[in-house]
């Protein structure tokens, strides 16, 4: 078991969260354009070779991102072997979030649709 505030043990702790597999998770990441394969990853999420930082840094993100999914669609169930969707949904929300900081509210809410309708 990963030590808690180490990267390994918060992605450890996210997933189980998430109730997300980590063979779906690689895939999600994976689809965002994180080069990532499950043996690797199970070897940094049993202690054997940790994950450099930049590459944990991006992993943790792609959990926050699952994380704000599974928030804002609380009511309902999410397949997270569904990667190429999960991946176009987590794209999406960065767009929205992009578009809500810098005031591009057009773009926030062609976003927002295009989400309505992936649902």
């Amino acid at each position: 078991m990963p030590a808690t505030f180490s990267t390994e043990g918060k992605l450890s702790t996210v997933l189980h969260e998430l109730d997300c597999s980590a063979r779906n998770f690689v895939s999600i990441a994976r689809e965002r354009g994180i080069p990532i394969s499950t043996g690797p990853f199970s070897q940094a999420m049993t202690g054997i070779r940790p994950f450099d930082v930049k590459l944990g840094r991006r992993l943790l993100e792609v959990a926050r991102l699952m994380k704000t999914v599974r928030d804002e669609y609380q009511d309902i169930p999410i397949d997270w072997s569904q990667h190429e969707r999960i991946a176009l949904l987590l794209t999406l929300i960065v767009m929205r979030q992009v578009a809500q900081e810098e005031g591009f509210e057009q773009l926030q809410r062609d976003v927002e649709e295009v989400i309505r309708q992936e649902q």
